[in-house]
């Protein structure tokens, strides 16, 4: 009797040491990675992108591949004949029906501008992917859900709000986030920019 109370006792002890060291997950991971549909951009036949820095990787996730990894003072996408086309420095790249990623390489923070034009460009954190969608072409933000709440928080409360303030609208932010996360799915991201 004695020996199998003991047998018992390292069998828990061995399944306790490998869960702490992520042998056996205690609780699923969550996917923190946020996909926003950005609809305040419309849907151009011309996106402008200009990378933080000047240094980007072009990945095309459907390749598995890079497109482009360098310096790129200002880059083009454009929709002809049901093909984006790419432009780096005012030099065709390459064409794609693909979604593209668009990824500000360098120290942070890491954000590029992007529009239909320079003048109406918009900086974004993260990674900006952009895809066809009909007629026009869709970008779509993506970045951690740290990253989303640090551009968020300060526009939903305002710069000057006491810390408590900017502490609790973050929580209130990324739980809405992680809630609506799928409300989007059919269409190929999880939020977008717009309020419903």
């Amino acid at each position: 009797m004695r020996f199998r109370s003991c047998k018992t006792v390292i069998l828990l002890a061995v399944v306790l040491l490998a869960s702490f060291l992520g042998v056996f997950p205690v609780h699923p991971q969550i996917n923190n990675t946020l996909n926003i549909g950005l609809f305040k951009l419309g849907f151009p036949n011309i996106f402008q992108i200009v990378p933080h820095d000047e240094m980007v990787e072009i990945f095309d996730s459907s390749a598995n591949s890079a497109v482009y990894s360098g310096r790129a003072s200002h880059i083009m996408v454009t929709l002809v004949s049901g093909k984006m086309r790419i432009f780096v420095n005012h030099k065709s790249l390459a064409t794609s029906t693909h979604p593209l990623i668009f990824s500000p390489v360098g120290k942070s923070p890491r954000y590029a501008w992007i529009g239909p034009n320079r003048r109406n460009c918009r900086p974004y954190r993260g990674s900006l992917k952009v895809c066809i969608n009909g007629s026009g072409l869709q970008a779509i933000n993506v970045l951690p859900c740290e990253e989303y709440l640090r551009g968020v928080v300060p526009s939903e409360i305002g710069h000057k709000a006491p810390h408590a303030a900017f502490e609790a609208q973050a929580i209130a932010a990324r739980t809405y986030a992680y809630r609506q996360k799928t409300r989007h799915a059919a269409e190929g991201f999880d939020l977008c920019d717009s309020t419903h």
